[in-house]
């Protein structure tokens, strides 16, 4: 696996055709952002030997407080709070 730091990165592509080879790309851009999706050490210590409900309160300790966010048609994410125009 290729570790990717975290960020933006640009991708141009040029001269790409589509199956028919009728549409080619001329400077076409696309920008991604990278997040670091790795689980720090110690996370879940809390949690570490608990079962039941005791397991379930310490997962929700974790959590609570995290920001939800919901993927709009387009791709692109908003907080869940915020409604997707059109919608």
């Amino acid at each position: 696996m290729r570790s990717i730091p975290a960020g933006d990165r640009t991708l141009t592509v040029n001269g790409v055709g589509d199956l028919a080879a009728t549409h080619f790309t001329s400077n076409a851009t696309f920008t991604f952002h990278f997040v670091d999706v790795s689980i720090p050490a110690g996370y879940y210590d809390a949690a570490t030997g608990l079962r039941g409900s005791a397991l379930l309160i310490a997962l929700h300790n974790i959590i609570k407080g995290h920001t939800r966010h919901r993927l709009q048609r387009d791709g692109g994410v908003l907080p869940a709070h915020r409604q997707a125009s059109g919608r």
